[in-house]
C-alpha cells in the first residue's frame, strides 16, 4: 500500500501492522531500540503533511557566538536534583516583562536546584536569556556540535539493523524517502547524540529530566542509562493515534528497551484514558493539569457582549485552506455582526505572517497576531466568545477556559470529530453555518465540569506530590 494521505488513525493502524508484521522493535543499537526514532517521521509520510514553513535559519556566527558561551558554562557544571530540557517556542507568554516558559517555569521557580536547557527551535524566539523568566543554563547549540562530531565515529554501515527496517517500509508500506543511508545517518547520530549527553548528565547528577518533546530518543536513552527518571509534560495535542506515542500490545515485551519516557504528565483523565487504550501505556500515565490552564482559571474571564470577540489558532496546516474558509465568513459577516478576529499563529510551525496579513489587510476586524507577539494566546482566549482551529490543542484548552470551541472542517480535523460528536465542540460545513454559530454567540455557554474532564485542578501540588515520589 502506497504512503501518503491518509488520515492519522489511518496512518496510526499502518504503522502498527508494519511493526508487528516486521517485528521491528527486534533491531537494536547499544540495548535501545531503533524504530522509535523512525516512526513518527513515518506517520507524517504517510499522512502526506507538509506544515507551513517561512522560519528564519539561525546564522553560522549566532550558532557559535552561543556555543562558545556553551562550551564556557560548561566548565561550571553543578550538581542539581532537576534537568529540563525545554526550547525556545515554549516562551510563549509574559511575567513582569519577562519571556516564560510556559511548561516547566513555574514548576522550576518551585523545586528550584535545577539546569535548564533549551532548544533553540525558533528565531522570533530567540533571546539570550537574560530576558527570562527562569534563564537557561545551556542552548543545544553545542550539544548538536559535539554530537556531530560524536556521531562521525560510528560506521554508517549497521546493514544488520538498518536494512531490515528499509525493506520493511519498502515493502509494507511503500513510503519513499527512508533509504539505507538516511536510516544509518539516523543511527549515528543517535549514537553520538546519546553519548554527548551522557558525559553532561554523568557531571549533573540529576534525579529527574523533565521533557516536553516526545522525539527527544537519544537524550531518554541517556538518562535511562544512567538511572535517571525521565518525565514528559504533555504540550499539545496527544492521543491513541498520535504516531509518537501509539504504540500497540505488540510493543510490550520490548518496553524496557524503547528510548521513553518513564513516566508522563498528562492534561487531565480524558488524555490518560487516550494512551492507554492501545494497551502500551498504563502505570506511566499520570493526570496533573495544566500550570497555565490553572493560572487564566483564576484570573476570571473578561468578556463584554457588546461584539463577538473571536480567536483562530493556526496550525501551520493548510493555510489556504483557512484563509479562504475565513475570509468567506467575514465577508458574509460584514453588515450582520460586530466582531473581531484575532488570528494568532503556531509558535512552532506557522512564523510567516505574509499570507494571512495579505489576506486580511483591508479588514479593520481582522488582527494577525505573530507566534512570538503579544498578546498571547491564552490572553486573546481570555476575552473571547469563540474560538477556532482545525485540530489544535487549543480547541480543549478553550473548553477549560469556558470558551466555546468551533472545528473547521479542513484536512486533519477528523482528529477532533469524537469532541464534535460528544456535542463539546460545533463543526460548520460552510461560512454560512460559521456564520450562524457567531450570531447565537451569547447563547454558548461552556459547564465547567466540561472543562475539567480535559484539564484537571490544582496543578501545583499535583505536580509536586509526583515529582516527591520515590
Amino acid at each position: 500500500m502506497a504512503g501518503g494521505s491518509m488520515s492519522e488513525a489511518e496512518a496510526s493502524e499502518r504503522l502498527q501492522w508494519v511493526e508487528e508484521k516486521y517485528d521491528l522493535l527486534q533491531y537494536k543499537i547499544d540495548g535501545w531500540c531503533v524504530w522509535p526514532a523512525q516512526r513518527f517521521a513515518v506517520g507524517q509520510t504517510l499522512q502526506n503533511l507538509a506544515f507551513d514553513g517561512g522560519k528564519k535559519a539561525f546564522t553560522r556566527q549566532e550558532i557559535w557566538k552561543v556555543a562558545l558561551r556553551d562550551i564556557a558554562s560548561a566548565a561550571r557544571l553543578r550538581r542539581v536534583r532537576y534537568v529540563v530540557k525545554t526550547s525556545s517556542s515554549a516562551h510563549t507568554e509574559y511575567e513582569n516583562g519577562l519571556r516564560k516558559d510556559i511548561y516547566f517555569d513555574d514548576v522550576l521557580q518551585a523545586l528550584g536546584h535545577h539546569y535548564k536547557i533549551e532548544w533553540l527551535n525558533n528565531h522570533s524566539f530567540f533571546d539570550d536569556g537574560t530576558g527570562y523568566a527562569v534563564p537557561r543554563d545551556l542552548s543545544t547549540f553545542a550539544m548538536d556540535i559535539l554530537s556531530r562530531r560524536l556521531a562521525r565515529e560510528f560506521s554508517a554501515d549497521r546493514s544488520d539493523v538498518v536494512e531490515p527496517i528499509v525493506h520493511a517500509l519498502r515493502q509494507g508500506l511503500g513510503v519513499p524517502g527512508f533509504t539505507a543511508d538516511r536510516i544509518a545517518g539516523d543511527v549515528a547520530r543517535f549514537r553520538g547524540q546519546k553519548r554527548a549527553y551522557s558525559w553532561l548528565f554523568s557531571r549533573l547528577c540529576p534525579k529527574r529530566l523533565l521533557l516536553a518533546d516526545s522525539g527527544d530518543f537519544a537524550v531518554v536513552a541517556a538518562a535511562r542509562e544512567l538511572g535517571i527518571e525521565v518525565v514528559e509534560f504533555q504540550h499539545g495535542f496527544t492521543h491513541r493515534h498520535f504516531p509518537g506515542n501509539s504504540w500497540s500490545k505488540y510493543a510490550l515485551p520490548y518496553k524496557r528497551s524503547m528510548p521513553l519516557p518513564n513516566r508522563m504528565f498528562l492534561y487531565g483523565e480524558h488524555w490518560q484514558r487516550e494512551l492507554a487504550a492501545n494497551g502500551f501505556w498504563s502505570s506511566e500515565l499520570t493526570a496533573v493539569g495544566s500550570v497555565r490552564v490553572d493560572k487564566f482559571r483564576s484570573r476570571g474571564l473578561d468578556r463584554p457582549d457588546d461584539e463577538c470577540k473571536i480567536v483562530l489558532t493556526t496550525q501551520g496546516l493548510e493555510t489556504d485552506r483557512v484563509i479562504a474558509f475565513v475570509s468567506q465568513f467575514v465577508r458574509l459577516a460584514a453588515g450582520r455582526l460586530r466582531f473581531q478576529l484575532h488570528i494568532k499563529l503556531h509558535p512552532g510551525y506557522h512564523t510567516n505572517v505574509e499570507s494571512y496579513e495579505s489576506a486580511f489587510r483591508d479588514c479593520e476586524s481582522v488582527h494577525v497576531v505573530p507566534a512570538s507577539s503579544t498578546p498571547g494566546t491564552f490572553a486573546l482566549l481570555a476575552k473571547a466568545h469563540l474560538h477556532m482551529s482545525i485540530s489544535s490543542t487549543c480547541h480543549f484548552e478553550a473548553l477549560a477556559l469556558g470558551v466555546p470551541t468551533v472545528v473547521l472542517p479542513i484536512a486533519g480535523s477528523e482528529i477532533v470529530q469524537p469532541l464534535v460528536d460528544a456535542g463539546h465542540a460545533f463543526r460548520p460545513e460552510t461560512p454560512e453555518e460559521l456564520l450562524d454559530i457567531a450570531l447565537r454567540f451569547r447563547e454558548h455557554v461552556v459547564p465547567d465540569a466540561l472543562g475539567e474532564q480535559y484539564f484537571a485542578r490544582n496543578v501545583m501540588p499535583n505536580m509536586i506530590r509526583e515529582l516527591g515520589r520515590k
